[in-house]
Parts: C-alpha cells; structure tokens; sequence
C-alpha cells in the first residue's frame, strides 16, 4: 500500500513540473521574434540617430553667422 501511494505521490508531482515547464519553454518561433523585434528597434534607434543628427546639423547651418559661410 505504501508503495502504490509513493508511485501516485510521484505521478502527481511529475505531472505538476510537467505542467509548470510546458508554460516556461522557448520555442524557435519565440527567439526568432524576439531576433526581428531587436532587429526593428536597432533600426528604429539608426534611424531616429540619423534624424537628429540631421535636424542639429540644418539647425546649426541655419543660426550660422553669414559671415562664417
């Protein structure tokens, strides 16, 4: 008797970390997502770094002194 409750014991506690990681596993699908949203957001940042830069360099070739040209 002891041993038919360690073995529904033991079912029980596998079945439960069973659940628990299936909620916890990484898929291929999930890192090539992550991949494509850091590949977005660097290009997103490039962009956005270009622009200001732009936008200080037509500031400054704007508030130039005549005299400086």
């Amino acid at each position: 008797m002891k041993i038919i409750k360690l073995f529904v014991i033991h079912i029980l506690l596998l079945s439960s970390f069973q659940t628990f990681a299936e909620e916890l596993r990484i898929t291929t699908a999930d890192v090539l997502r992550l991949k494509t949203q850091t590949r977005r957001l660097s290009l997103l940042l490039t962009n956005t770094i270009a622009q200001i830069i732009r936008e200080l360099l037509l500031f400054w070739v704007v508030q130039m002194p005549i005299s400086l040209l």
